[in-house]
């Protein structure tokens, strides 16, 4: 039959692929724009607080980090007093100097792509869970324009926070890819993107007990089994015990007290509820019986139990210092 009497029959799978690359692109892109918007007096802020102890040690000693010098100091010991062990960070920070220099806008840039691209791993997270590209986009778009999220945004020394939270997100991803695809290859990438993390900040410690409350609600039949803990928990445990052995700097495990709980029960139920100043020691409570509530009726919803506990779950580090105060760093148009 000639070629031109022939009926054109497409591959569906390979349209639905095209289409479903297609529609993440636009997400993508959408987000970037909001984000720019809604951040974009960010870029004419100065250098604030920390950020100075960050560009002076670079611009005095720039010279012998590119000579290979200083880095053991740079990356597993501190500067000017502070100690911790954030070399992902540290390494992201030089970057920048050595492509901005002194211009803070630049530094600003930077800390808006890598929201973006938290932004983008949150849509990528919920579509993976839900199949559902409405509750992906919504999620990402609540979690991209959160006041909660301003000093961490705006503020070039909190910009570990967030890398923290990508590394930690695509580590998720590729650790239910290599679930759902027994693929090694996925494995592999969750357990370097995990060294990322708690190589970011020591807030991405709690992880490991992240990934085995995923489990414990969407896999617990496989759960039970000795081999299965070893072969997808167990790495990520090792690691853990290696960063808080050998590298503990900046953490000093969890100091709980009656009054630590409490102001680090507040400051993080107003962190979640911001801009709105509503915690007292009653609506405390409430808020918490609220969130008990909407646990007992969403109890057979994995995904709504997932949400509402991996929150509490990481911010458990947080117990050493409590949570940070938003709006004294945030630029004044927040």
């Amino acid at each position: 039959m000639p070629w031109y009497n022939r009926t054109f029959k497409p591959n569906h799978d390979v349209v639905i692929a095209a289409c479903s690359q297609s529609n993440h692109l636009v997400v993508l892109l959408g987000l970037g724009v909001s984000i720019l918007l809604l951040y974009f007096p960010a870029l004419s802020a100065h250098f604030i607080s920390d950020d100075f102890q960050y560009l002076s040690y670079m611009l005095f000693n720039s010279s012998a980090l590119l000579d290979g010098q200083k880095w053991d100091f740079w990356l597993i010991g501190g500067i000017d007093g502070y100690l911790y062990f954030r070399p992902a960070g540290h390494v992201l920070m030089f970057l920048d100097f050595l492509m901005w220099h002194t211009a803070a806008w630049g530094y600003h840039l930077t800390n808006l792509i890598l929201h973006w691209l938290v932004s983008f791993a949150v849509y990528l997270f919920s579509y993976l869970l839900s199949r559902q590209r409405g509750v992906a986009l919504y999620s990402a778009l609540l979690f991209a324009l959160m006041p909660v999220h301003s000093e961490a945004v705006s503020w070039i020394a909190a910009r570990y926070d967030v890398m923290a939270g990508f590394f930690c997100l695509v580590s998720l991803i590729f650790f239910i890819l290599a679930q759902r695809k027994t693929s090694v290859r996925f494995y592999v990438i969750s357990l370097v993107t995990f060294v990322l993390a708690i190589s970011s900040k020591e807030t991405a410690i709690p992880f490991p007990a992240v990934l085995f409350f995923y489990d414990i609600l969407f896999n617990w039949k496989h759960l039970r089994v000795p081999r299965y803990v070893i072969r997808y928990h167990l790495a990520y445990w090792i690691v853990l015990a290696i960063r808080l052995t050998f590298f503990g700097h900046g953490y000093q495990g969890l100091s709980i007290s009656s009054e630590k709980i409490t102001y680090w029960l507040d400051g993080n139920l107003s962190n979640l509820v911001l801009p709105l100043d509503v915690i007292s020691p009653e609506s405390r409570w409430l808020l918490l019986l609220g969130v008990l509530f909407v646990c007992l009726i969403f109890r057979a919803k994995r995904l709504v139990l997932f949400g509402l506990g991996w929150i509490p779950l990481m911010a458990v580090a947080t117990l050493t210092g409590g949570p940070v105060s938003v709006p004294s760093i945030c630029p004044q148009w927040v």
